[in-house]
């Protein structure tokens, strides 16, 4: 008997139990949902919105949507999801379109993205967009369909600005719907995100904005950051630097994407670091950056900041002078050269191109450390089509693959110079092509160390493998094998220069091997070309002496 009521009471505290969560989880589904929760699903039904056809009905926290094009700056607080329900907001031409006010909380959304078209032209010096009074039958108009925050010309942030404090941080979160054609006299064409606030961007569109100083899509002040999950930042240009985005705070690229942005340097992204700790930050898990056009660092341009790139892809960028792909340059000024381009996993940086050095990276005051990843099919019309080593920079490689790049001149793979050094242990350099010397890697008044990784089928007029100017090559292990050269030294060429005051220039070659190498390990058999040259300078009628020693250690 005692038994049995035993079993019916636990029987009765489990039924209730039940019931209790029943109703609970009931209660919950009939609890209005979060304007971030509303913004992430998709909706076509406002029931419970706000309808707004002027700027002054949004008030507080709440949900609502535009019916209606609307006129007029809006700022922001409290905790607010805005859809733009495939309309325009169009701001007063002073002040940002939107303001986010410290500690708020905004979401946007564009539930009508495809149910609308607006037109607009573009400015072909600075891709700016116009939408002012453009129909479909304005000459040149192009067509963008869903919601547009535009129509703003300020000092700083004209689509949206979001400035936060320490104790009250900021929020917005872009689902959907257009920043375009708006202006910035000074930072941040379409988005200013300044202290403490967070801008994460996981749909919709950055483009056609213009920052007459920097940061022609996004501004990133100190203490601020910016996360790209999805979504598009393009066609947006700055007179000076970060055509796409420019962070002196932090930001983190997952997905998404960064093209066809413009400035005098970093076309996608711009990073400044030394303002403080933890600002001067960039990582890079996926998304690409792509198609962006500059002097300098075509996809991003780096100074004084720490960047880590794991995965996504840096390609097609183009620098009309140097750093096709990435131009890292190191605090030269204070005579710093701690920090670091960290280049590993599934990091891959491709097709892109330079007009003088570094096709795919530069180097410059500063470390890179390629731990894995894949930096191939650069182009540089001088030197280094892989990467560019220059100004006592430091660059360690224990792993990733750099493959198929070509410089006209000299280091297809790698070209390391001035006072720099080069050790590698790991990795793999291949079927890399120099026009004129070091088809795999050129070192010049640098010292090199290898002791691990692989060299192999690139090709040089002199050097294929490497070819040595100066300063000194260690060879304590890896493999250096199948490179060609048409002049000698199919593997590694060592060219020792120094000066005399002899009255006629001497020279003196040696060659052993052949102009093919064979491959053997921990060591370059039958492969190297050594190269001594006299000469004398008569600088102003005198003759002095010039010393460049380099030294081969197998």
């Amino acid at each position: 008997m005692n038994a049995t009521q035993n079993r019916r009471t636990l029987l009765a505290a489990v039924l209730a139990l039940a019931f209790a969560l029943c109703v609970a989880f009931g209660i919950l589904l009939l609890l209005p949902k979060t304007p971030a929760a509303a913004a992430e699903e998709e909706h076509t039904d406002h029931s419970g919105w706000t309808a707004v056809s002027d700027v002054s009905q949004i008030s507080g926290d709440g949900n609502y949507y535009l019916e209606t094009d609307v006129t007029g700056n809006i700022r922001v607080s409290g905790t607010v999801t805005l859809c733009l329900n495939g309309h325009m907001l169009t701001g007063t031409g002073e002040g940002s379109v939107i303001t986010v006010q410290s500690g708020a909380d905004v979401t946007l959304c564009d539930c009508n993205g495809t149910q609308s078209t607006h037109y607009y032209t573009v400015d072909e010096s600075t891709g700016f967009y116009n939408f002012a009074g453009v129909t479909a039958d304005t000459a040149g108009a192009q067509a963008i369909e869903g919601g547009v925050i535009t129509g703003c010309d300020t000092g700083q942030g004209g689509g949206i600005y979001l400035n936060g404090l320490s104790a009250t941080p900021t929020a917005v979160h872009m689902y959907g719907g257009t920043i375009a054609g708006n202006y910035a006299s000074s930072t941040g064409g379409g988005v200013v995100v300044a202290n403490y606030a967070t801008f994460t961007l996981y749909g919709g569109t950055i483009a056609g904005n213009e920052a007459y100083d920097s940061g022609g899509g996004v501004y990133v002040g100190a203490n601020g950051k910016f996360v790209l999950e999805g979504g598009a930042l393009s066609g947006n240009s700055a007179y000076y630097t970060g055509g796409g985005v420019l962070i002196d705070g932090a930001f983190e690229i997952n997905g998404g994407e960064i093209s066809g942005n413009s400035a005098s340097s970093g076309g996608g992204i711009a990073v400044y670091g030394g303002l403080s700790e933890g600002n001067g930050v960039a990582t890079i898990v996926g998304g690409s950056i792509s198609n962006n056009n500059v002097d300098y660092g075509g996809g991003i341009y780096a100074f004084a900041a720490d960047i880590a790139i794991s995965g996504g892809s840096i390609n097609n960028n183009t620098a009309g002078v140097s750093g096709g792909g990435i131009y890292f340059l190191g605090d030269w000024e204070y005579g710093d050269n701690d920090y670091t381009l960290a280049i590993s996993a599934d990091a891959a940086i491709y097709s892109n191109q330079a007009t003088e050095k570094g096709g795919g990276i530069v180097v410059d005051y500063a470390k890179a450390d390629i731990i894995g990843g894949e930096i191939y099919e650069n182009t540089a019309t001088e030197d280094g089509g892989g990467l560019y080593a220059n100004y006592c920079s430091e660059i360690y490689i224990n792993g990733g693959k750099i493959y198929e790049n070509t410089a006209t001149e000299n280091g297809g793979g790698i070209f390391v110079y001035d006072e720099s050094a080069i050790m590698i242990e790991g990795g793999e350099i291949y079927e890399n092509t120099a026009t004129e010397d070091g088809g795999g890697v050129y070192i010049m008044s640098s010292a090199a160390t290898i002791s691990g990784g692989s060299i192999y089928g690139n090709s040089a007029e002199s050097g294929g493998g490497i070819y040595l100017d100066g300063d000194s090559l260690t060879l304590e292990g890896g493999t250096i094998y199948e490179n060609s050269a048409e002049n000698g030294g199919g593997g590694v060429y060592t060219c020792l220069l120094y000066t005399s005051d002899a009255a006629d220039d001497k020279q003196y070659c040696k060659r052993s091997g052949d102009k093919q190498n064979d491959r053997q390990s921990n060591r370059c058999y039958g492969c190297v070309y050594k190269r001594r040259e006299y000469r004398h300078y008569r600088p102003a009628g005198q003759i002095y002496d010039r010393v460049h020693f380099g030294l081969l250690l197998l």
